[in-house]
C-alpha cells in the first residue's frame, strides 16, 4: 500500500514537472526573438563583400556594348568576384521588360533598358543588389519613372527605425510609387545574411507567423539595430524595358545608413 502511494506521488510530481516545462516553453516562444536577423555590419569582411560586388559589377557593366553578348558581361562579373576571394552567386537581367533571366546569348540592342541584379558570397554570407543598365539616354518618361523608383528606395530608408514594423517601410515605398502613378511596381525589402532573402521580409502585413518547434512570432517583424536590409524598387514594362533600383542599408539607433556607397540615382550607361 505504501509503495503504491509513493508511485502515485512520483507520477503526480512528474506530471507537474511536464506541465511546468510546457508552460515555460509557451512563454518563451511568445517572447522569442530570431537572433540571426541582426548581422555584423561593422566587420570589414562583411562590408568587403558588397564592395567586391559593386566593383565587379561596374567593370562588368562597362563591358556591355550594342551588339555584344550578355555572357561576356556575366563572365566578367564572375571572374572579378572570384579574384577578390568571393564566390559568384548570381547575375540576372531582364529581356524587353518581360521578366528576369540569365540568357547568355542575348545580344544587346541600342534601345535596351535593363533590370540588373547581382550578388556574391563571402564567408557564407550573401550580398544582393541591383541597378539599371541603359545603352542610350533615357526618354523623358522613362527617366521620370527611374527617378520615382529611386525616390521609393530613399523614402523607405528614411522610414527605417528600430522598433518600427517591417510593413510600415514597404507601405511608405508603395505610397511613393502610387503618387508617381506607377501602380504596377512592387517596391519592397528583405534582410541579408546567410540567405539571399533573409528575415525580415518587408512586404505588406499579412497576419502570418514564423513558426517552428521553438518559436512562434509575427512575420511582420519589428526592425532592430544592426539589421542589414535591402530595399528595392523594380519596374517591368513589357517591350519598353525594365528598371531596378536596389540598395543595402544598416538599421542604426538614428535610422538607416548605407552599408557601402551605392550610387543608384541614375542608370549605368553602357559604353
Amino acid at each position: 500500500m505504501k509503495m503504491s502511494k509513493v508511485i502515485r506521488a512520483l507520477r503526480y510530481c512528474v506530471l507537474l514537472g511536464v506541465l511546468f516545462l510546457f508552460h515555460q516553453s509557451v512563454a518563451q516562444a511568445d517572447s522569442a526573438k530570431i537572433g540571426f536577423v541582426v548581422k555584423q555590419p561593422e566587420e570589414p569582411w562583411f562590408q568587403d563583400e558588397w564592395r567586391f560586388a559593386e566593383q565587379a559589377a561596374k567593370e562588368a557593366l562597362a563591358k556591355a556594348r550594342v551588339g555584344g553578348y550578355a555572357k561576356d558581361m556575366v563572365r566578367s562579373f564572375q571572374s572579378r568576384v572570384g579574384e577578390q576571394g568571393a564566390a559568384f552567386d548570381h547575375f540576372s537581367f531582364s529581356l524587353s521588360g518581360l521578366g528576369i533571366c540569365s540568357e547568355p546569348d542575348y545580344v544587346f540592342r541600342s534601345q535596351d533598358v535593363l533590370f540588373i541584379d547581382y550578388g556574391c558570397v563571402v564567408s557564407s554570407y550573401f550580398s544582393d543588389t541591383g541597378t539599371t543598365l541603359a545603352f542610350a539616354k533615357l526618354q523623358p518618361e522613362m527617366s521620370r519613372r527611374h527617378s520615382a523608383m529611386h525616390a521609393c528606395v530613399e523614402a523607405g530608408a528614411r522610414a527605417m527605425r528600430p522598433g518600427g514594423q517591417s510593413s510600415s517601410v514597404q507601405k511608405t515605398m508603395a505610397q511613393v510609387a502610387r503618387e508617381a502613378g506607377l501602380t504596377n511596381s512592387f517596391p519592397h525589402g528583405h534582410g541579408m545574411g546567410l540567405e539571399i532573402r533573409d528575415y525580415p521580409i518587408l512586404v505588406p502585413a499579412n497576419g502570418l507567423q514564423i513558426r517552428d518547434e521553438c518559436i512562434a512570432v509575427e512575420s511582420d517583424l519589428p526592425l532592430e539595430e544592426g539589421m542589414v536590409i535591402n530595399l528595392e524598387a523594380p519596374l517591368f514594362m513589357p517591350t519598353a524595358g525594365a528598371l531596378q533600383v536596389e540598395k543595402t542599408f544598416v538599421v542604426t539607433a538614428q535610422g538607416a545608413r548605407e552599408l557601402v556607397p551605392q550610387d543608384r540615382a541614375h542608370p549605368f550607361f553602357a559604353g
